[in-house]
């Protein structure tokens, strides 16, 4: 039976969950605040539509709700891909960003 380095195991485990607390404090910020708002609103209501035309919706990304609530999508990924928006949710506040110790 192969012994397992619990604590590193542990310092892994953490790191990953910090990265993906933060990132779902990001995701949580949107839709931005103000006409931009309205504008994240809207795209994410067309992508909505498009996703859903045979044959066309596998060119265009999903909407952000959809990929929190049915994939199992990482929260930093799902950042990754709605950086733009989240720039815009967040450029007034102070996000904390962590980069895990090597």
């Amino acid at each position: 039976e192969a012994e397992v380095d619990m604590p590193a195991v542990l310092k892994e485990f953490s790191s990953t969950q910090v990265a993906e607390g933060l990132a779902l404090f990001q995701l949580l910020q949107l839709p931005p605040k103000g006409p931009s708002g309205l504008f994240y609103q809207f795209v994410q209501l067309l992508l909505g539509a498009l996703i859903n035309i045979p044959g066309v919706g596998r060119f265009f990304p999903k909407p952000t709700q959809i990929m929190l609530s049915q994939s199992l999508t990482s929260f930093s990924e799902i950042v990754h891909k709605n950086q733009f928006w989240i720039n815009m949710a967040t450029k007034n506040i102070r996000v904390i960003h962590y980069e895990p110790e090597q």
